[in-house]
């Protein structure tokens, strides 16, 4: 996955992302935890974006995923990329060590 992540129409955060096999398995009309995502860019800097972390949650403005529908446990399934996604008040925890930000959020369907 590639997303662009932020709050009220400024974007705070990009990363790209490659989940362990089988990757996220989101059940019909479920949510799962991503995990940790680390490696985050922060395209305003660290200072501006501190000022959001108190908000708990980010808006996904760009996001592209390689989604598998019908799998079983995350195996086989039909391939159908998804680009420019959006997705809204994401619930979202944060951790910031060294140069590094780690984002968590879920994904729902």
């Amino acid at each position: 996955m590639a997303a662009n992540a932020g709050l009220n129409g400024s974007t705070f955060f990009t990363f790209s992302h490659t989940f362990a096999s089988p990757g996220i398995v989101v059940a019909a009309l479920g949510t799962t935890n991503s995990g940790s995502i680390d490696n985050v860019a922060l395209p305003q800097g660290a200072l501006a974006t501190l000022g959001i972390v108190l908000e708990q949650e980010l808006d996904f403005t760009s996001e592209n995923i390689a989604l598998r529908a019908l799998s079983i446990s995350g195996a086989g399934g039909i391939p159908i990329p998804l680009s420019r996604l959006t997705q809204t008040s994401i619930p979202t925890t944060y951790s910031l060590g060294g140069c590094h930000a780690v984002h968590k959020s879920w994904y729902r369907l």
